[in-house]
């Protein structure tokens, strides 16, 4: 109880400007943030569904499903090969997706 009592906090006033805007500015980048990535998730998973359904199961699987690439296999019946380069070629065509997407948005602002 003693080393308690004699053990003294770090203890700063919320009336200090300098504290206050370390929490100001901590609250905020921590919104934009998570602002910035719903933003992006929306644009993604639009362009995921305008992919073909084996593309999309691929894409999906791997980035949030976290799954490798063998486990993908054994889902879909596929070698683990095949599944590569289906997922080289749905990526690329997410990509293409994304654009048309931003492309479209962009335009609507303008």
């Amino acid at each position: 109880m003693t080393f308690l009592r004699k053990k003294k906090l770090d203890i700063e006033s919320l009336d200090a400007e300098g504290v206050l805007l370390k929490v100001e500015n901590h609250v905020s980048d921590l919104s934009s943030d998570e602002v910035e990535h719903k933003s992006k998730m929306v644009f993604v998973n639009r362009a995921i569904d305008q992919l073909l359904p084996d593309d999309a199961a691929i894409i999906t699987l791997f980035y949030q499903g976290e799954q490798s690439l063998e486990e993908i296999g054994q889902a879909l019946g596929m070698e683990t090969n095949t599944v590569k380069v289906k997922l080289h070629r749905a990526r690329h065509r997410l990509k293409e997706k994304i654009e048309n997407i931003l492309h479209h948005e962009v335009r609507e602002v303008l």
